[in-house]
């Protein structure tokens, strides 16, 4: 499950070229080393709760953003929801 949600928080980024690959997401987004998902992938371990946690505070704090700036709605509401 908790994977599942990175997956998806990943893909939207990429889709709005937030990131560039997964390396990048891991570094800049979950405050992981570079290869921190392949590792997880490689055990077959879901991603940690505290990763999940930098994750979602960075998500909540650029969405607060783009919404004060406006001009975002699109990726505000898949950033919030």
């Amino acid at each position: 499950m908790r994977k599942a949600v990175l997956d998806d928080v990943l893909a939207m980024l990429k889709e709005h070229r937030l990131v560039d690959n997964e390396s990048e997401f891991s570094r800049d987004w979950l405050g992981r080393s570079e290869s921190y998902l392949r590792v997880q992938r490689f055990y077959n371990e879901a991603p940690s709760i505290s990763s999940i946690a930098i994750c979602a505070s960075k998500l909540q704090h650029y969405g607060q953003r783009l919404a004060e700036k406006g001009g975002q709605d699109e990726l505000v509401d898949k950033i919030r929801h």
